[in-house]
């Protein structure tokens, strides 16, 4: 009873604790227009040999992570240097950062468009809603951590599906390498798009 006084005193605060056991981790969803803003809705499916599977081997993953504790921390107190020689440092003003919620570990796995075959992303662990520039500071169990870029994975891929090394940056052959982030968004919408000209009006 004292714990659980204090913990209600205290709450809410970055610190508060969630219970999500028995929540379901496998989901089927399908987005839909709602006036000018677009939302996920959820959608029921009847369980299959795939979804069960896919079910318990999310359990196990969310077993391991439940299992260790994941924080950001500059260890050397002087920050960062990213590729590009620009400084980066933790700042709990962040607004970004100020509200996370480091006991969001539980992952969950989202598949879109109302089908089994499109999506299967996992969602819902904090560190993947915090700005990349803070993403070298995340630590596992007081340990550091290295964060893998794979760079123009998609181009790569169809390069790859080719047989052809990719060895430019895609994103620059057009326009003479201005607009960089412009040209790999539209590429990327293009290429994931259901049909033309879906990615239009996103």
């Amino acid at each position: 009873p004292t714990l659980v006084e204090a913990l209600n005193r205290f709450a809410p605060s970055r610190l508060q604790l969630e219970d999500t056991t028995g929540a379901e981790t496998t989901l089927m969803t399908k987005w839909h227009k709602s006036r000018d803003e677009h939302k996920r809705e959820r959608l029921p499916y009847e369980d299959t040999d795939q979804t069960r599977i896919w079910r318990d081997n999310l359990a196990t993953i969310n077993a391991v992570l439940g299992g260790h504790w994941y924080d950001l921390e500059d260890q050397t107190g002087q920050g960062e240097w990213n590729e590009k020689g620009e400084h980066q440092s933790l700042n709990w003003s962040d607004p970004k950062l100020s509200t996370t919620n480091h006991y969001k570990r539980k992952l969950v796995r989202i598949f879109s468009n109302g089908d089994f075959q499109q999506g299967g992303r996992f969602y819902g662990g904090w560190w993947q809603h915090i700005p990349s520039k803070y993403r070298p500071f995340i630590t596992i169990d007081g340990k550091p951590t290295c964060e893998l870029d794979f760079r123009y994975i998609h181009p790569s891929m169809l390069y790859a599906k080719e047989g052809v090394a990719l060895d430019h940056d895609p994103y620059t052959t057009a326009f003479d390498g201005l607009h960089r982030n412009l040209v790999k968004r539209a590429f990327n919408a293009l290429l994931n798009a259901r049909r033309l000209p879906d990615p239009i009006g996103n």
